[in-house]
């Protein structure tokens, strides 16, 4: 892991869009990209790159209260 630590909430009016969100869902539960990918696509539902889901992570991260 990163070493980082953080909270995450879903008590907020913040919108993040369909693609944070799902980022931060795969955060809170631990869980990675090929996992999401592997649940995308049992729903069939189009996917995000990895490029898009990096770069959504890393902001997430970087605004993540520590």
């Amino acid at each position: 892991m990163c070493g980082k630590e953080g909270s995450f909430t879903t008590d907020n009016d913040i919108d993040l869009g369909v693609n944070k969100a799902a980022v931060c869902g795969t955060i809170g539960a631990e869980t990675r990209y090929s996992q999401l990918n592997d649940f995308c696509a049992g729903l069939d539902i189009p996917m995000i790159s990895e490029k898009t889901y990096v770069v959504c992570q890393n902001q997430i991260m970087d605004n993540a209260k520590i």
